[in-house]
């Protein structure tokens, strides 16, 4: 009821909310967040460099002490060169404590920075609208710093915990080895019990501190889906986001948790000999309290010392190793973001008022890294108002870097994307981009992704778009009808329901132009039903595919392979050339539709 209250007092309107409905439109927030914070895996890898770099300073200052103990069996009890040692080892305790501290507060700190930042700059992408109509209500750093200041209430008390028993614990060695009388051990062991309760304490406030701060994260998302709300969810519709966004980070995602476990494992293994070289000294050093044996003490002190210089050669290793993947991570997250954050044209040349008349590829060409070759090499293509073309794209990689191309996703190596000859910086309104992979919404409802981004909500107006697409009859069987969530569909609907609402949504919208982006697990049949339903009732179509079935019906048809236009023209005039698209759509078709005779 609290985030309810708060939704009211943000904005009244928000009342007819509820609470199923806030949290459903939600998702998709929390989904892109947990990427961009799986995507901030980078730290892992610093971390290791410092716990590596400790774990030497840890190998230096148990071998003085190994070597102190080693002198005590040889020569005697000496209480200097034990205070020595107790005093080397309790300084050694409070760096490394010092070091824990730094881990666990600068470094989070940072890292909760940046993943701010990068949540800031994905949500300010993604609506292209002012980042500060959230800052009014509640600002994100307010929200970090009250869950970073219960973390980091906690991680400060379990240090000094640490601490205080390591400590302790040291005491008790020296005091066993100097001889001192059994009660006082006894009362020291005694004291060192509080640390069981305060440790039990310190869990129960880090478990409420979890509690709260999931709360204020639960507000935050309400506040945010309000925001979202206010300035149109939906902007971001000629962007095609989605499959973006999902592409990269689930490739970004695998990398990181592949090399970060090897890491982690790694560093796992080596604590472990580090824990047992600490058991084999302190073996040592109760050898000669129990025995006074100096041949014992001397040939163990020798093992022990020849495994400490075995371990630091392998932490100087790992060091390296951990150094070498930290930058090709930092490489593959300035990489991915090249490609997210992409650099919108500073300039942007035409009248949004103005009816556009063509759309141009203007001698493009595209190449990256990855590929040894232009994916695109000076394509030329001007699309006219009043046209149906259809591109047909075998190839995967072309075809998706041509579609980004067209929708501005991508910034050309050389050329530029023209709209009535300008420059633009994203797809005019008149221009209705539809990707069929990417362009329905899973926690909406059928009709809302029909209706999507326009004020009609009169389900009266979707009978004869059902109707025409042929899935009325489908949706009125369903449990909730018109508002079954897509998500929530029954295991019979195949994805070409799914592609038969998106040609409701342009039939409804009824667009001057379209950019339909088809998808490959499209059947043949059901994607020529719809491209003729778009050819029929849209003036200006764009249609990428790479089925050469569905081009019949277009009126200019372009061939590209390897990044080039190999044919163009209408359909009849390449089945006339007899060249490349009339082998391969002969060969599609036949023997049930042989080719239309030639005149």
């Amino acid at each position: 009821m609290e985030e309810i209250g708060l939704l009211v007092e943000m904005e009244e309107e928000s009342a007819s909310y509820s609470v199923s409905e806030v949290i459903k439109h939600s998702r998709w927030v929390c989904h892109y967040c947990s990427l961009l914070d799986k995507h901030l895996g980078v730290f892992l890898y610093f971390l290791t460099l410092l716990s590596n770099i400790k774990g030497i300073v840890s190998i230096a200052v148990y071998g003085f002490i190994i070597n102190a103990i080693a002198g005590f069996a040889r020569q005697g009890f000496s209480s200097t060169a034990a205070w020595q040692a107790f005093g080397l080892y309790a300084a050694y305790q409070i760096w490394n404590n010092l070091m824990t501290l730094f881990e666990q507060s600068y470094v989070a700190k940072r890292k909760s920075a940046l993943i701010l930042q990068l949540k800031r700059a994905f949500l300010h992408k993604l609506l292209r609208t002012d980042i500060k109509a959230l800052d009014r209500k509640i600002t994100n750093e307010q929200l970090s710093e009250k869950y970073n200041n219960s973390e980091h209430l906690y991680n400060h008390y379990l240090v000094v915990v640490n601490f205080l028993s390591d400590v302790t614990a040291s005491l008790i060695l020296l005091i066993i080895m100097a001889y001192l009388a059994w009660p006082l051990a006894v009362i020291l062991l005694v004291l060192s019990v509080p640390r069981l309760w305060l440790d039990k304490f310190m869990r129960k406030r880090h478990s409420l501190s979890q509690k709260r701060s999931k709360k204020i994260m639960a507000r935050l998302r309400l506040i945010m889906k309000m925001w979202l709300d206010r300035a149109n969810l939906f902007q971001f519709r000629d962007r095609n986001l989605s499959a973006l966004i999902d592409k990269k980070y689930i490739d970004l995602k695998k990398y990181y948790e592949k090399s970060t476990g090897t890491t982690l494992r790694q560093w796992q293994s080596a604590n472990k000999m580090l824990d047992l070289v600490n058991s084999l000294a302190s073996l040592v050093g109760y050898a000669w309290v129990l025995f006074k044996n100096s041949t014992l003490s001397a040939v163990g002190s020798i093992y022990v010392q020849l495994r400490l210089i075995n371990l630091l050669e392998t932490k100087l290793k790992k060091i390296a190793t951990s150094y070498n993947l930290l930058e090709e991570s930092i490489t593959k997250v300035i990489d991915v973001e090249n490609v997210f954050f992409w650099k919108e044209t500073e300039i942007d040349t035409i009248n949004k008022d103005s009816e556009i008349l063509e759309l141009e590829l203007n001698h493009v060409t595209f190449s990256t890294i990855s590929v040894p070759f232009p994916v695109v090499e000076n394509l030329h293509i001007n699309f006219r108002s009043g046209v149906k073309t259809d591109l047909i794209i075998p190839d995967m990689i072309t075809r998706d870097v041509i579609s980004k191309l067209l929708t501005l996703q991508l910034t050309p190596t050389a050329g530029d994307v023209l709209v009535n000859g300008g420059l633009v910086k994203s797809l005019p309104e008149d221009i209705m981009l539809v990707n069929v992979g990417g362009s329905y919404f899973p926690f909406l409802s059928v009709a809302e992704n029909i209706v999507l981004n326009t004020d009609s909500k009169d389900e009266e107006q979707l009978t004869p778009v059902l109707h025409r697409v042929g899935i009325y009859d489908q949706v009125m069987g369903m449990p909730n009808k018109l508002a079954q969530v897509v998500s929530d569909l029954p295991s019979a609907v195949g994805p070409g329901f799914l592609t038969k609402v998106l040609l409701a949504r342009v039939l409804f919208r009824n667009p001057k132009w379209l950019l339909w982006i088809s998808a490959k697990n499209i059947a043949a049949k059901t994607e020529r039903e719809i491209f003729e339903q778009l050819y029929l009732s849209v003036p200006t179509v764009i249609t990428v595919s790479d089925k050469i079935s569905s081009s019949q019906k277009a009126e200019r048809v372009i061939l590209i392979k390897q990044g080039k236009i190999l044919e163009q023209g209408s359909p009849d005039e390449l089945i006339q050339m007899q060249g490349e698209y009339a082998k391969w759509l002969e060969k599609v078709l036949a023997p049930k539709d042989p080719l239309p005779p030639q005149t």
